[in-house]
Order: C-alpha cells, then structure tokens, then sequence
C-alpha cells in the first residue's frame, strides 16, 4: 500500500492528512468467441483495458461497451455481469485495487475512455509479469499501478485527452525542428500509436501529420531567411536537413521559390 500526502487547501491547518492506493491483483485474459462475464458483485475498484474485439458489460444494469483501445475503471459496491457474448475471440487486461480517494489518483469511475497509449500496454504487460514473482514486493505493484493511472489519466482532466496529445506533439516538434521528423519518429518518442497521432493532428491542426511537420520547418525556414544573417547552409542545418541542396529542393518544391530569392523578394 502508498501512501499519498494530500495538499491542504487551509494554510493555517496544521494537520497533515494522506490518502491510500494498493494493487490487489492484475492478470490478461484471452477469451474465445462468446465469451460473458459472470454476474458478480465488485468489493474493489476493477481497471479493465481491452486489446482486441469489445466486450459487452452491464454495470447495476447500465450497459456499458468496450472497443479496442478502450479503459474503463469500474467502482465498487456494484454488479458487474455480461451484456452479451464476445461476437469475436477477445482479449483484455484487469488490475484490482483499493483506494481511499481516487480522484487524488486521477481516477474517475464508469466513464470508458480511449486510450492508444503504448506505454500505458508496456506498464499492464510489465505488471501482469511481476505479479507471479515472488521476490517482487508490494510496493513495486502499487507503483505500476500509479504509472498506469498516470498515462491513463489525459482524458480524464480538464482537458481532453486529445487536446494535451496535440499539445505534446506541437511541444515535440517545435523543440526537435532541427532533426528529421517523421510519424515514426514521433509516435517512437511520445510512445502512441502513429495512426493515433495523424487523427489527433488532423483533429486540431486541420492538416496531416507530414504537414503539420512541413509547416513547421516552412514557417521557421521563412522567418529566417528574412530576420537573419544565416546563410542558406545553416538554416538547412537548423531545419533538420543534412544538405543545402536538400533543403533547397524542399523549399523550392513548398514555395516555388529558392531560398535566395525569398530572401531577396520577402527581406527587409
């Protein structure tokens, strides 16, 4: 069991109050078709985090479904049965635990949320293969769990979870605009699936994820060919280009213009 120290919103209050948070148990599970759930009553919180097919669920009668890429972190003191049988072979991870104040972990109940984080699978996939060491204590469980809820946890802030994905990769790119920068290499450091990435891109930025990155390496290309004294080869180096030549053929193919003569037409 952790113990999380909760802020208190009174300055002059001395007391010093903590919240808990403890993994009682994590597995995967990989059902065939027609698989249900079997009506029972949940004593815990239950995170469940489907990775193929959908599972059908009824929680105090409530149906509740889960695609692919789906979490849900169910309540407890409540019943948890089937809906209908799995149409095709599923699979889904579980992790039971207990806490005293889940919105201090982030967590919020019976709202299923899209989550195409690979880290959030690593952390479920590296917990699932601890749990049956024996030399692997409690605390370690409970850690894993405050990962997982942490990654998790993007879509279930102020924000959506979209908005701070976006935000992230505008972060990204911004601050890595000086090296290549493709959806494989940003779906590799932001840990999310890159398909992921072009829809969110597309959501917000209203282009591609290929030109959103053009943009980007256009727009700063531009403010220094007409702000600067940099030469035509350091501003392909400040743009992630390996050769002049390369950046040229790039500007020149977005603008229809050489690097030179934007400088000479568009400089003050």
């Amino acid at each position: 069991m952790l113990l999380h120290r909760i802020k208190n919103p009174h300055p002059y209050n001395k007391r010093q109050e903590v919240c808990t948070i403890a993994c009682l148990d994590c597995g995967f599970i990989e059902a065939p078709r027609g698989f249900s759930h079997k009506k029972r009553f949940l004593d815990q919180y239950e995170l469940l985090y489907v990775t193929k097919g959908s599972v059908s669920l009824k929680l105090n009668g409530i149906p509740v479904r889960l695609d692919k890429h789906m979490v849900i972190v169910l309540p407890p003191y409540k019943t948890l049965e089937g809906q209908a049988p799995c149409a095709q072979p599923t699979g889904f991870y579980y992790v039971n635990f207990t806490t005293d104040h889940p919105k201090n972990f982030c967590i919020f109940t019976d709202k299923p949320l899209t989550c195409h984080s690979t880290r959030a699978l690593e952390i479920l996939d590296q917990m699932n293969k601890q749990k049956s060491s024996a030399w692997v204590p409690d605390y370690v469980m409970d850690s894993g769990l405050l990962l997982l809820l942490h990654e998790i946890s993007g879509g279930w802030g102020g924000s959506t979870g979209s908005e701070e994905i976006a935000s992230r990769i505008q972060r990204y790119v911004e601050s890595h605009i000086s090296q290549p920068l493709t959806a494989d290499v940003l779906s590799k450091e932001l840990t999310y699936n890159k398909d992921y990435l072009c829809k969110i891109v597309k959501k917000h930025f209203g282009v591609s994820l290929k030109d959103y990155i053009v943009r980007q390496k256009l727009d700063l290309a531009k403010k220094l060919l007409t702000t600067s004294n940099y030469s035509v080869g350091e501003i392909a180096g400040m743009t992630g280009f390996s050769e002049p030549n390369l950046f040229t053929k790039f500007f020149k193919y977005h603008t229809h213009q050489s690097p030179g003569d934007y400088r000479f037409t568009h400089g003050s």
